[in-house]
């Protein structure tokens, strides 16, 4: 059985998003268009452009915390 290896994360700071209010509980990153989604405590999923730092769009009114995300 072959194993996968991620690459390693970046060791430089390039942004902070920080628009969440509360804890972000997870987080995933789509390589083939490079953006990211984030999901947290607001009950808000948040779409993201990772390399400008900026969110593209936010995705509110889920009954609960967003803890889980699939691309």
């Amino acid at each position: 059985m072959a194993t996968s290896r991620a690459s390693p994360p970046p060791s430089i700071l390039l942004h902070t998003l920080s628009s969440h209010k509360g804890a972000v509980h997870t987080a995933i990153y789509n390589t083939g268009s490079s953006y990211l989604l984030t999901g947290g405590q607001d009950r808000q999923i948040k779409l993201w452009n990772p390399k400008k730092g900026t969110e593209v769009q936010a995705f509110s009114g889920h009954g609960y915390e967003v803890l889980g995300l699939a691309w």
